[in-house]
């Protein structure tokens, strides 16, 4: 464990020095004390416009760096052939696989800490704050992003291609909204074919409709605790079998 940390650590490293994906973070601060220009355009209740599109900028930008960062490093390593030094430390792949995952997890931490406090500095222009909710739906933002990670290290695990990796974790992001419509496709089509498919679907994509915090914030109760569990359970399964097959796999 203590290698994969060590992988972990030297993930973070890179990214923070990577001055494409600190462009997304200038960037990101730009577009989020643009909201403040809301305020005044906006005629009723325009600290909670300000409030929305920046949580939503803030799990945007975010979820940029996560599909670029998470997809991109096994593949990279691989072409450039720096993962044999790696693996000869000896570091064993499954140490590797789990030390990419948690970097990029780590990454997602100190990105979400940033925007909060940038996102905090134009509520406060604003005299606006943060309530209890809305570190909930924080805290649900990330979950939602760390799922994305173990997605993406899977598909840099199948695949050789850096479009190819992102292009999938990409489509997972998508899709993954949208697996409690796919239940009800499941219901009103009579093509069984195409039932096992949807249904394969619901089983292999992340639920990100449950962790859409922001949108039944106040119209149903919510069990952070199952919801915690389904996301660890599930980036634990995705990493297992990330590990299993990069054990199997020829470099």
């Amino acid at each position: 464990m203590k290698k994969s940390f060590a992988i972990g650590k030297y993930i973070v490293k890179e990214n923070l020095s990577n001055k494409i994906l600190n462009g997304f973070i200038i960037f990101a601060i730009v577009i989020l004390f643009g909201t403040l220009l809301l305020k005044e355009l906006t005629i009723f209740n325009g600290e909670k416009i300000v409030k929305d599109i920046g949580m939503f900028l803030m799990e945007f930008f975010i979820f940029l760096v996560t599909v670029f960062s998470a997809s991109s490093y096994l593949i990279r390593d691989h072409k450039e052939k720096s993962i044999y030094l790696v693996l000869t430390k000896p570091v064993s792949r499954t140490s590797y696989i789990i030390g990419n995952v948690l970097g990029n997890i780590f990454l997602i931490i100190i990105y979400i800490f940033l925007m909060t406090i940038i996102l905090g500095v134009a509520l406060f222009f604003v005299k606006e704050g943060y309530t209890k909710e809305d570190f909930i739906a924080i805290f649900y933002i990330f979950e939602k992003l760390a799922m994305l990670v173990s997605l993406g290290v899977f598909f840099a695990v199948i695949s050789d291609s850096y479009v190819t990796a992102n292009i999938f974790t990409f489509s997972s992001y998508i899709l993954g909204h949208f697996t409690s419509d796919i239940l009800e496709l499941v219901k009103v089509t009579s093509n069984e074919a195409i039932k096992i498919i949807m249904k394969l679907l619901t089983i292999l994509l992340p639920r990100y409709s449950v962790l859409n915090y922001r949108d039944f914030i106040y119209h149903i109760e919510v069990s952070h605790l199952k919801i915690s569990i389904y996301v660890i359970v599930y980036i634990v399964i995705v990493t297992l079998i990330s590990s299993l097959i990069f054990e199997k796999r020829k470099l």
